[in-house]
């Protein structure tokens, strides 16, 4: 039976040749550092990153109405959900959806499971199935962005804990995260170490060098 490697904390996330070698991870802390909302009112495509398998109902301020139908309400399985943006983008109706960066952020999470292929697949899927049968509800936008056909599934997705409130929720881009172990790893490294920044010889590029121990 095939065994994930031990997680060496010197790195934080890394790309892994064997998807089995995801499984590292499981059950590390993670850290969000702190992030800033969309601008409401104006057009960007903010990341899709974190989703739970049930869906929020987001209702629509008046200020927000989406255009055609006027949609009182906002079907959305992003995790926390804060609604920056209605309006028409390339012909279609479009509301903005992202994580509520004043919720998620500065927040710690655990790592309980390493999804992909067949797992993977089914949770995709089963969160795609619950949007996917509400699209005929006149009266409710279904956001799908990020599910919808012709996006691009990831290889892993992280299934997490808040470690706040219990809240399960699934991470589609580790690399937005910190990994806790590679923190402490760093800090007990640098920390209370003095740098310098010298130019070496004729070079343009600097060298770093720690004075305490001489070490390059």
């Amino acid at each position: 039976m095939l065994k994930p490697k031990s997680y060496d904390s010197l790195n934080n996330f890394q790309t892994q040749s064997r998807l089995i070698d995801y499984k590292q991870y499981i059950r590390l802390k993670i850290y969000l550092p702190p992030c800033t909302n969309p601008k409401i009112g104006t057009y960007t495509d903010a990341e899709f990153f974190l989703f739970t398998k049930i869906p929020t109902k987001i209702q629509v301020s008046d200020t927000m109405k989406l255009m055609k139908n006027e949609y009182e309400n906002i079907l959305s399985c992003v995790y926390k959900p804060f609604h920056y943006y209605s309006g028409n983008v390339n012909g279609n109706t479009y509301a903005g959806i992202t994580s509520d960066a004043k919720v998620v952020s500065e927040k710690y999470f655990t790592i309980i499971d390493i999804l992909y292929d067949k797992e993977l697949n089914d949770v995709w899927n089963q969160t795609d199935s619950i949007l996917w049968s509400n699209r005929d509800n006149k009266q409710l936008y279904v956001d799908r962005n990020g599910f919808k056909g012709g996006t691009q599934r990831p290889t892993i997705i992280l299934k997490l804990i808040n470690d706040i409130n219990g809240d399960t929720l699934y991470c589609v881009n580790p690399r937005k995260f910190i990994f806790v172990p590679f923190f402490l790893k760093q800090k007990q490294l640098y920390d209370k170490k003095i740098f310098i920044a010298r130019t070496r010889e004729g070079e343009g590029s600097e060298e770093v060098m720690n004075i305490k121990t001489n070490e390059k």
